[in-house]
């Protein structure tokens, strides 16, 4: 597993508080921030 991986997989959200996963390896059916928050699923996140 490379570190940048590593870094980026965390699906318990123990480090950041909500499940990460590396690009394009998260579970089918899990939307990105982006696309839930224009769902209004989540509050948009600023950068």
């Amino acid at each position: 597993m490379g570190a940048a991986y590593a870094k980026c997989y965390d699906p318990s959200g123990a480090r950041y508080g909500v499940p990460t996963f590396p690009w394009r390896l998260a579970p089918d059916g899990l939307a990105p921030v982006a696309s839930s928050a224009r769902r209004g699923c989540v509050r948009a996140v600023s950068r």
